[in-house]
């Protein structure tokens, strides 16, 4: 009876290495196949495109933001936004984890406003509330989450958290 028992034991000594090696080949064949999914765009003599370099530039477009935001921070209860660049202000829309909220203020609303006067270049935004600038303590507005923001003739920022 302990002849089955070691013999049962040999072969399950080898277990973890066969998972190891089985492990390899996975990553192994998932490499080569990203690999020959890039290959795609190339010619048979081994240029792109042109049409194929403008649809790659397109691609990025929709996928990078040309608005970025860089930085989100807390100020005496009030936040506040940095931008790559800042760009026209008007009819902004804003989201915060991913659901749109208004930026307009009113009863328990928050006020989102460009971080200093249009004709002094501002680098971003001020969260708060009225009057202008009060805290956001008694708005219903999370402390943290995500917030993006849609521009037009811009696009969707990139999503911060903070």
């Amino acid at each position: 009876m302990s002849k089955v028992i070691k013999g049962a034991r040999v072969k399950f000594r080898y277990l973890p290495i066969l998972i190891l090696i089985l492990l390899i080949i996975s990553l192994i064949s998932c490499k080569n196949h990203s690999l020959q999914s890039e290959e795609v765009l190339i010619e048979e003599n081994g240029e792109v495109t042109q049409e194929e370099q403008e649809e790659e530039k397109t691609a990025a477009k929709e996928t990078t933001p040309a608005i970025e935001i860089t930085d989100v921070s807390w100020h005496s209860k009030i936040i506040e936004i940095t931008f790559n660049r800042f760009p026209t202000w008007a009819n902004w829309t804003m989201y915060i984890d991913g659901k749109e909220v208004s930026m307009e203020g009113g009863a328990g609303n928050p006020v989102v406003r460009p971080n200093m006067a249009l004709d002094k270049s501002p680098t971003g935004l001020i969260i708060g509330t009225e009057p202008w600038t009060t805290s956001l303590v008694d708005v219903d507005f999370p402390c943290c989450g995500t917030i993006q923001f849609d521009i037009p003739g811009e696009g969707l920022t990139n999503e911060y958290e903070f």
